[in-house]
């Protein structure tokens, strides 16, 4: 008898992509207005806490929850089992969430010194508790994974997105706008000149930002928790020595490979903070002139890196970020089909699934990688009005970046194809030396002084070509099918007329109606021609988009 809320692999990966959809899409209505709260300066100490966090959460939550999810979904139903997997697993992650979450609070200003950001020690305090809870809350999530339902698993990701946005942004709205009446009626009472007084300003308000996701990560350990209370099916299991044993083998390979698909993130924490120190030590000079007009006033020669670094990576990498989480779900939704036809030798329809996954992801990074390319600058400056000499000096930045979001989501299909193959090494490899290139290239670029912030670009650009190239050949090397080059062309040529389109439509509207209604009006007519051309050259078909999420074949 099948568990109440068990769906098929098909549904459970639709779920799941919608969720990450939804969730993506709220944290970038969390950031956007956030981005304008805090500048460029409150945005390096936010985004610096969340960096600091993103190899302790890939070792400890995403590993331990896979382990969980892959032992629950071994055992027999309603024998107990999972249950007692599940309170082993709680036990355990309770251990491990605790330590780490000393190690982060206790640890912020040595870990903040380190990447060179120690302003942003408060944040990283605050965000320690977010560990304890999601590790708590994967254990939940990996069970009802085991158990093939993925509900519980989505409404909690999204409560926490919710939560996030209205907590985080009426928690660091609240400081920054109560701080600022005080110091202005001259009642802080904090000792400095104006310009320090902003800084602790923008310190306390990025904290209460940080403050609100860790709130939302304990209501989706809250819901997960009672969904469990409420469909539990197996009684309440005891703690086993040999479960925690098999838990910690299967965790460990899942952790250390999802730390290094975030390598890049994590090298840029290591890297480009100091790299922007050194850059402005060797000419501060040439970077104040070159962002001429752009650095406010309370922005010294001492703060500057953390200001670069906060307006790329609070404005410019929340939007480009996007593209990469759409075709991720479409790649995930596409692994069981090709993992089944590279199992019984199927050529013929491995050709037909990977033909399809790769012209799907086609339809969308090139539109949307090709767009930011052409209007970075418009971009920026209609999600961030209040921030115009942020959105300025990262504009080039994202400009790149754009091309970035192509590479990223066809080396993340490749990723995915060949792990559903069993050539799970050749990703780790292509990544850890991917990630050996963005490290050396960001300490010759970032601390050149005429390049600064944009040669995070210049390395994330390196980076990704060579990862890709990396999975691509390791494909073909072993023989697999692909007949790749017509089915990439031709979105590719409706993406670049699509982008030629928008923008003679923007320049014609511009000046009669400025950015905003141009902007958009743009992206609609180069929709439009996108679209048109796409049926034109006949490359939308129904069954090749069925396939890509029901992974079934369709062809005869």
């Amino acid at each position: 008898m099948k568990p109440s809320g068990r769906q098929s692999i098909v549904q459970g990966a639709v779920i799941l992509t919608a969720s990450t959809l939804i969730v993506k899409f709220v944290g970038a209505l969390f950031k956007i207005p956030l981005a304008n709260i805090l500048g460029g300066l409150g945005m390096s100490y936010f985004v610096s806490a969340y960096d600091v966090l993103i190899p302790i959460y890939s070792m400890t939550v995403t590993g331990l929850g896979v382990a969980v999810s892959r032992m629950v979904s071994q055992q027999g139903e309603g024998n107990g089992s999972a249950a007692s997997i599940l309170k082993t697993a709680r036990v355990m992650f309770f251990i491990i969430g605790s330590c780490s979450a000393a190690l982060l609070f206790f640890g912020a200003a040595p870990l903040t010194g380190l990447i060179g950001n120690p302003s942003a020690a408060l944040s990283v305090c605050c965000i320690a508790p977010s560990v304890l809870f999601s590790c708590l809350s994967s254990a939940y999530r990996g069970y009802f994974q085991g158990r093939q339902n993925m509900l519980p698993t989505a409404k909690s990701q999204i409560l926490e997105a919710c939560v996030k946005l209205v907590a985080g942004i009426s928690a660091a709205w609240l400081i920054h706008s109560n701080l600022t009446a005080s110091a202005a009626a001259g009642t802080l009472g904090w000792p400095g000149t104006p310009q320090q007084i902003e800084l602790r300003i923008l310190q306390y308000s990025a904290a209460g930002a940080v403050l609100g996701v860790s709130f939302s990560t304990l209501c989706g350990l809250l819901l997960i928790r009672m969904q469990y209370r409420k469909t539990r099916i197996d009684g309440r299991g005891r703690y086993s020595g040999a479960a925690a044993g098999q838990l910690c083998r299967i965790a460990l390979p899942i952790a250390l490979t999802s730390l290094c698909a975030n390598l890049t993130t994590v090298i840029d924490l290591s890297s480009v903070m100091n790299c922007l120190k050194n850059a402005v030590l060797r000419g501060g000079d040439t970077i104040l002139q070159m962002y001429g007009g752009c650095i406010p006033p309370e922005v010294s020669a001492e703060v500057l890196p953390e200001y670069l670094y906060g307006s790329y990576s609070g404005l410019a990498v929340s939007v480009f970020n996007l593209v990469p989480a759409v075709t991720a779900g479409i790649g995930m939704s596409a692994v069981p089909a090709i993992a089944r036809y590279c199992s019984c030798g199927d050529d013929r329809s491995l050709l037909h699934s990977v033909e399809t996954v790769m012209a799907t992801t086609a339809a969308v990074a090139f539109p949307a990688g090709l767009g930011i390319f052409t209007f970075s600058g418009e971009i920026l400056a209609f999600l961030y009005p209040h921030q115009p000499m942020e959105a300025a000096i990262v504009a080039p930045t994202l400009r790149i970046m754009g091309l970035v979001t192509i590479l990223i989501a066809f080396s993340g299909i490749f990723n995915n194809i060949l792990q559903a193959s069993g050539m799970e090494k050749t990703p780790l490899a292509a990544l850890f030396i991917g990630g050996l290139l963005k490290m050396l290239t960001n300490l010759l670029l970032v601390s050149r002084p005429d390049l600064n912030i944009h040669g995070v670009a210049y390395g994330s650009l390196l980076c990704y070509s060579f990862i890709l190239l990396f999975g691509a050949c390791r494909w073909f090397r072993v023989g697999r099918p692909f007949a790749g080059a017509g089915i990439l062309l031709k979105p590719a040529l409706s993406a670049v007329l699509c982008c030629i389109a928008a923008r003679m439509t923007y320049r014609l509207l511009f000046s009669r109606f400025g950015n905003g209604i141009s902007l958009l009006t743009a992206i609609a007519a180069g929709g439009v021609v996108y679209l048109t051309m796409l049926f034109w050259l006949k490359f939308i078909k129904s069954a090749e988009i069925c396939l890509a999420f029901s992974g079934k074949n369709k062809r005869k």
